[in-house]
C-alpha cells in the first residue's frame, strides 16, 4: 500500500480492522471455538475486495508487463480473482519465480497457432495428441 501512495493513516485503520480478527464455523452441532485469522481477509468483509485487488495491483505491477500481445510474446489478463498469462512456458516459469503467483499445470491449456494452414486429422505435441475439428462443441 505504500508503493501505491496510500495515505499512512488509512492504512493504519485498515490495520486495525484486521487485526485480532477471529471467526467461528456454525456446524450442524453448533458453532466451533474461535478462530485466530493471522493472514489474509476475512471472507464477506467490505474491506476484502478492496485489499484483495490491492494486493492483485502489486503482482500485476511486479510482472512488468506494459505492451500489448500485438507488440510482445506476452499478456496478462486480469479479471476479479482471475489472471490469465498468455506467453511461453519459460516466460511463465520466469514470471512466476518473480513474483508471488503460483504456475497451475494442471489447468494450463494450449492453442498451436500455424502460419500455414495445412490440412491434417491429427496433430501431435508429444506426448498429446489434438484431433483438428472445423469448430467446438
Amino acid at each position: 500500500m505504500q508503493d501505491m501512495d496510500i495515505p499512512p493513516k488509512l492504512m493504519r485503520l485498515i490495520k486495525m480492522t484486521t487485526e485480532g480478527s477471529l471467526a467461528r464455523v456454525a456446524t450442524q452441532d453448533g458453532d466451533t471455538a474461535d478462530i485466530n485469522i493471522r493472514k489474509g481477509v476475512r471472507q464477506g468483509d467490505a474491506l476484502s475486495t478492496t485489499l484483495f485487488n490491492i494486493a492483485l495491483n502489486g503482482t500485476i505491477e511486479a510482472t512488468n508487463i506494459r505492451r500489448t500481445i500485438i507488440y510482445s510474446s506476452k499478456q496478462l489478463i486480469a479479471y476479479a480473482d482471475d489472471i490469465v498469462l498468455v506467453a511461453r512456458e519459460s516466460t511463465i516459469t520466469h514470471i512466476t519465480s518473480e513474483t508471488t503467483m503460483t504456475y497451475n499445470n494442471q489447468r494450463r491449456q494450449n492453442k498451436v497457432y500455424e502460419k500455414q494452414q495445412e490440412k491434417c486429422q491429427q496433430k501431435h505435441l508429444y506426448p498429446y495428441k489434438f484431433q483438428e475439428v472445423e469448430e467446438f462443441k
